[in-house]
C-alpha cells in the first residue's frame, strides 16, 4: 500500500496542531472582533460600535455558561424530527437498490475482487453520506427564518449556542443512523461477494516429485478462477495464492475412500498490523545512494536497483524481538518491476533477501523469491538460518540472539537478472507483527465516515446561520472543494503549478495559451494580472489553509482508511486519535462562528 508520508506519531503530532488551533483561534477572535467592531462603527458610528462588541462578546459568554443539556437534547430532536419528515430515509433506500445492482457490473474476475468490492462500497457510502449532510444541514435554519418559524423557538429560553449545537448534535443523529444501517448491509454485501467455495479435481491429484511424500493437485474452476494444491504427508495442505486469498485444504475420510475439502476463502478479507522499517539504497557500484535509479517515470514514489549489479534496497528494523514473532521472522513485500526487454511476462523477475547484523556483519546465505508485479509475497524466515561472516564459513544461528543487535536488523533486497530493475518504497517490505478482526477495522473505516459527516454538517449549520439554503450550499461546497484541492492550491501560490492565477488561468483559457508560454499581451497589463493574482491566491491560500483537509478524511486519495481497508491493513489508532481531535477542533470553531453569525442575525428582535 501506497504512504507517500508516514504516519506521524499522536504525542508528536499533538503539540504542533494544538499550537496551530490556539494560534488560529486568536486571530480568528481578533479578526472577527475587528470586523464586528467596523460594521457596527458603519451603523451607529465609532463611539458606540465599542459597548456593541463589548456586550456581545458579553452576552455570548453568558449564554455559553448558561447551556442547558435539556436544551441542547430538545432543539436535537427537534431537528431530528424535522430531517426525517424530509424523507431522507431515501438516501439509504437509494444505497440499497445500488448494492442490489452492483454485482451485475462489478467485475468478479478481477485480480482482487475483495479490494474491489471494499472500495466500491466505502465509496458509494462516502459519496451518499457527504451529499445527504450537505442538503440536511444548509436549508433546514433559513428555512425556518424565512417562514418566521424560529420565533415560536427563540421567544423560549433557548440560547443561540444550543440552536446551533441542537442543529448539529440532530442532523448526525439522523446521519448516524441511516450510516449503521449502510455499514450492516455493506459488511454483508462484501462478504457474500468474495464468499466462494472450491473442490478439489480428484484427476488433478498426483504423487509429489519433490520427494516430501505429499501429494499435489488442482482445485475445480469456481468464481472465475482455479488454485493450486500442495498437500502434506499428513493429509493436510493449502493452496497457492490467487485474487488475493487462499484456502487451507484437509482430508476427509468416507469409508475407505480418501477426499479432500477445500475451506473458505483466507486472505482476501484481512487486517494486518505492518512493521516497518527505513529504506536506503545502495547504487549499482554497491556504495550509499541518497535514493534508487531513476527508470523514467514521472511518479518518483519509488526508486529502482539494477538487477545483476551490487545495487540493492535495503530496510533497517529497531526494536525486534522474539516474543513478538514466535513463529520466525514473517516478512511480506510488493516489489515492483521494470523490464528493459520483455521475456516471459507471467514468470516474473528473480530476486534476493539477506538479512544481516547491521553491527557485526553476519549474514544469512541468499534467499530466493520471484517478484510479481503488483502481487505480495508472504516469505516466513525460521529462526534457526543459516549465515556467516563476509568470507567466513555458514553456519546454523539464531535469528533474534545472532543476527539482530539489540534489536536491529537489516533487509537486503537484490534483483538477480541483468537488465532488468526492481522499484521500491518504504512500505513495500514490513514485517506482519500480527492480525485484527476484519470486521472491527471495517467499522472503524466507516467511524472516519462519521467524522467526515459531522465536519460537513457542522460548516453546513454554520453557514446556514447568514446565507439563505442555496448560497449556503454552494459556500459548504465550495470548503469541501477548496480542502480537498488545498495542496494544489499551495502549489499555484507557490509557483510549483504552471497556469498562473484566477485571471491569468481565464486569460489563457479564452486565448487557449498553453500553461508554459509567456502571457501574449502588453506589459502593463500582464504586470496588473499577475499583481491581482499573487493577491487573490494570497487570500484562497489563508481560507484554504482553515478548511479541513478532505482529502484526507475522503476515499479519493491522502492519506485516507479506505486505502487501508481495501488493501487489508489495520487503521492505526493513532490516524484514528488524529482524525477524531481534528473533527472535535473544527466543530468547536464552526459552532463559535455559527452561534456570532446567528447573534447577528438579530432575530430575536
Amino acid at each position: 500500500m501506497v504512504l507517500e508520508h508516514p504516519i506521524q506519531p499522536f504525542l508528536e503530532w499533538l503539540p504542533i496542531q494544538l499550537l496551530t488551533f490556539l494560534l488560529l483561534a486568536v486571530c480568528l477572535v481578533v479578526a472577527g472582533t475587528f470586523v464586528g467592531y467596523l460594521i457596527a462603527s458603519v451603523r451607529h458610528g465609532p463611539a458606540h460600535a465599542f459597548g456593541i462588541v463589548g456586550s456581545t462578546l458579553a452576552v455570548g459568554y453568558r449564554d455559553l455558561r448558561s447551556i442547558s443539556s435539556r436544551r441542547i437534547l430538545g432543539m436535537a430532536g427537534l431537528a431530528f424530527r424535522e430531517a426525517i419528515r424530509r424523507y431522507v430515509l431515501v438516501v439509504f433506500a437509494v444505497f440499497v437498490v445500488i448494492l442490489l445492482f452492483a454485482g451485475w457490473y462489478l467485475d468478479t474476475s478481477s485480480d482482487d475482487p475483495a479490494k474491489l468490492y471494499l472500495s466500491f462500497v466505502l465509496k458509494a457510502t462516502n459519496f451518499l453520506v457527504v451529499l445527504l449532510a450537505i442538503f440536511l444541514s444548509v436549508f433546514s435554519l433559513p428555512a425556518d427564518l424565512r417562514n418566521r418559524t424560529i420565533y415560536t423557538v427563540v421567544t423560549k429560553p433557548v440560547r443561540g449556542w444550543e440552536i446551533v449545537i441542537g442543529r448539529i448534535a440532530g442532523f448526525g443523529a439522523v446521519g448516524t443512523v441511516i450510516l449503521a444501517l449502510m455499514c450492516l448491509f455493506s459488511y454483508v454485501f462484501v462478504v457474500r461477494g468474495v464468499s466462494h467455495r472450491h473442490q478439489v479435481d480428484a484427476d488433478s491429484v498426483e504423487i509429489a516429485t519433490d520427494g516430501s511424500g505429499g501429494w499435489r493437485g488442482q482445485t475445480t474452476r469456481d468464481s472465475f478462477h482455479r488454485h493450486e494444491i500442495t498437500i502434506n504427508p499428513d493429509g493436510n495442505g493449502v493452496t497457492d495464492s490467487r485474487m488475493g486469498h487462499r484456502h487451507k485444504v484437509a482430508q476427509s475420510d468416507d469409508g475407505d475412500e480418501v477426499k479432500y475439502r477445500v475451506g473458505p476463502a483466507v486472505g482476501s478479507l484481512q487486517a494486518r498490523v505492518p512493521v516497518y522499517g527505513e529504506l536506503r539504497f545502495l547504487g549499482r557500484d554497491g556504495k550509499p545512494a541518497d535514493k534508487g535509479i531513476n527508470v523514467g517515470k514521472e511518479w518518483t514514489y519509488r526508486g529502482y536497483v539494477e538487477g545483476g549489479s551490487l545495487g540493492a534496497g535495503v530496510w533497517r528494523f529497531d526494536g525486534l524481538n522474539a516474543r513478538d514473532f514466535p513463529g520466525g521472522l514473517p516478512i511480506e513485500l510488493s516489489i515492483r518491476v521494470f523490464r528493459t526487454y520483455k521475456g516471459e511476462i507471467e514468470s516474473g523477475i528473480l530476486g534476493t533477501i539477506v538479512l544481516k547484523n547491521p553491527q557485526s556483519g553476519l549474514q544469512s546465505e541468499d534467499i530466493p523469491f520471484t517478484a510479481t508485479d503488483n502481487f505480495a509475497d508472504e516469505i516466513t524466515i525460521d529462526r534457526r538460518i543459516t549465515a556467516a561472516k563476509p568470507g567466513g564459513q555458514y553456519r546454523e544461528v539464531d535469528l533474534f540472539e545472532d543476527l539482530t543487535d539489540n534489536g536491529s536488523l537489516e533487509i537486503w533486497i537484490s534483483c538477480a537478472e541483468r537488465a532488468q530493475y526492481f522499484g521500491m518504497a518504504r512500505t513495500d517490505l514490513y514485517l506482519r507483527a500480527a492480525d485484527r478482526l476484519f470486521g472491527f477495522n471495517f467499522v472503524k473505516s466507516y467511524f472516519t465516515i462519521w467524522l467526515q459527516m459531522l465536519v460537513v454538517t457542522g460548516f453546513g449549520v454554520m453557514f446556514s446561520t447568514f446565507l439563505n439554503g442555496a448560497v449556503a450550499m454552494l459556500a459548504t461546497l465550495g470548503s469541501i472543494i477548496m480542502g480537498y484541492f488545498s495542496q494544489w492550491i499551495v502549489d499555484v501560490f507557490t509557483g510549483a503549478a504552471e497556469g498562473g492565477g484566477p485571471s491569468e488561468s481565464v486569460i489563457r483559457i479564452v486565448t487557449q495559451d498553453n500553461l508554459v508560454t509567456p502571457l501574449d499581451i502588453n506589459p502593463v497589463t500582464t504586470a496588473a494580472v499577475k499583481a491581482f493574482d499573487v493577491v487573490a491566491m494570497a487570500i484562497i491560500r489563508g481560507v484554504s489553509f482553515l478548511m479541513p483537509n478532505f482529502r484526507d478524511f475522503s476515499e479519493f486519495g491522502g492519506m485516507n482508511t479506505t486505502r487501508f481497508v481495501a488493501n487489508g491493513f489495520d487503521i492505526p489508532m493513532n490516524l484514528m486519535s488524529q482524525y477524531m481531535l481534528t473533527t472535535f477542533a473544527y466543530l468547536l470553531a464552526v459552532t463559535c462562528l455559527g452561534y456570532f453569525f446567528l447573534k447577528s442575525k438579530e432575530i430575536a428582535a
